[in-house]
C-alpha cells in the first residue's frame, strides 16, 4: 500500500488549495492513480514523502480536470514530475511529453 497524505500535509507541506471536502472526495482516485504507476512495487520508507507528493499532484490534477479517462497528462509541476521520476525511473524523460 502506498503512503497517502492527510489534509494537513496536502495544504501545509505540498501547498495544495483544494477544499477539505474535495480532498476527501478525490483522494481515493489520486492514490489509485499513483498506486497504478507503482504497480506491484512496495514503496520503501524513503519513498514516503515522494509518494505523498505524487498523490497530491494527482489530486490537484483531478481537481482541475476531473477523474475521467484522459489520453495523456502530466501530473504536477516540474517539481512534481521530479518526485514521480524518483519513484518511477522508467517514466519517459521530461523532454518527451507523455
Amino acid at each position: 500500500m502506498i503512503p497517502v497524505p492527510d489534509y494537513e500535509f496536502y495544504t501545509e507541506v505540498y501547498g495544495g488549495t483544494a477544499t477539505e471536502a474535495a480532498f476527501g472526495e478525490l483522494l481515493p482516485a489520486a492514490a489509485s492513480a499513483v498506486g497504478w504507476l507503482i504497480g506491484f512495487n512496495e514503496p520503501q520508507e524513503r519513498h514516503e514523502v515522494p509518494c505523498k507528493r505524487a498523490v497530491c499532484a494527482a489530486l490537484d490534477s483531478y481537481a482541475t480536470t476531473g477523474t475521467g479517462n484522459v489520453g495523456s497528462m502530466t501530473i504536477g509541476s516540474k517539481d512534481g514530475w521530479f518526485e514521480l521520476r524518483i519513484l518511477f525511473p522508467l517514466l519517459p524523460s521530461r523532454e518527451k511529453e507523455v
